[in-house]
């Protein structure tokens, strides 16, 4: 059940996310880049019983890793998005 738990969690990230605000673009990279790492090491750790099981955990590597790059990308381009103003109210 973690595993939800922390899908929630990178959800509601991304969620906000999406709005471009530069504090949740960095939390949603650094769980992205936190689940590459465990999806990516987990098998040399821990058994896996299947090559079914070991195919999956490298998709999620490396989905993980597409949105860990999309968010570094969003934040190295460092644009506001289109109606918003940089400069504050």
């Amino acid at each position: 059940w973690v595993e939800y738990l922390y899908a929630v969690v990178v959800l509601s990230v991304a969620s906000r996310a999406v709005r471009g605000g530069v504090p949740t673009l960095r939390l949603l990279f650094a769980l992205a880049l936190a689940l590459f790492l465990e999806r990516a090491f987990s098998p040399f750790v821990l058994p896996v019983p299947s090559a079914l099981a070991l195919a999956l955990h490298a998709l999620a590597a490396f989905a993980a890793l597409a949105l860990a790059l999309a968010a570094v990308g969003a934040l190295r381009r460092g644009e506001p998005l289109p109606g918003r103003s940089s400069e504050p109210a």
